[in-house]
């Protein structure tokens, strides 16, 4: 797949998220369906926030690098990157302060770190293609799960989990619906 490829799947999911995030009051966005879960806006601080903070700056390390461009992507990995999705199954961490996002201040603040991610996804898939036609940027990162990961496998990783949290987004959903919360 293409980074421009991915840039236009990347575009599509954060168009869905950012036209769902009008339909939530301020009451939907912070109600939890329990203790252990988080809420739909505690989703969109997660997947925006790990743009931001995590998978962005793993493409602008490995564009920076040469560093273990030898490092191996597991099998796992590999097969997921060529579907272009992960699996639907939940994650589940414990609760920590480094990992679970707090309840967003506004909508206000959701819309702005959408702006921030966007900016960074068109720079990024533009640096992508620079440093491969200059054959640079060929450094990888190890991810916890997926093994080595280059710039491309991490913009595409990026793209991929605002996909993947559209089924925790579904079940939040459900539970509104079911409990009338408006």
């Amino acid at each position: 797949m293409t980074t421009q490829e991915i840039s236009g799947q990347f575009r599509t999911t954060s168009s869905a998220w950012k036209q769902a995030l009008t339909g939530y009051s301020n009451a939907q966005l912070i109600a939890q369906p329990d203790a252990d879960s988080w809420s739909i806006g505690q989703v969109y601080l997660h997947i925006l926030g790990s743009a931001l903070r995590f998978h962005g700056k793993q493409v602008e390390v490995c564009l920076q690098s040469e560093e273990n461009s030898a490092g191996e992507t597991n099998p796992f990995a590999l097969e997921m990157l060529a579907k272009g999705e992960m699996p639907p199954d939940p994650i589940k961490v414990p609760p920590s302060p480094q990992y679970t996002p707090p309840q967003p201040e506004s909508h206000a603040q959701i819309e702005a770190m959408f702006t921030e991610v966007e900016a960074m996804m068109e720079r990024l898939a533009a640096s992508i293609d620079e440093a491969a036609k200059a054959g640079k940027g060929t450094g990888k990162t190890p991810h916890p799960r997926f093994g080595f990961l280059g710039a491309k496998d991490w913009y595409h990783i990026l793209a991929m989990h605002f996909k993947h949290h559209q089924h925790q987004k579904a079940r939040i959903d459900a539970y509104l619906t079911a409990n009338g919360i408006a």
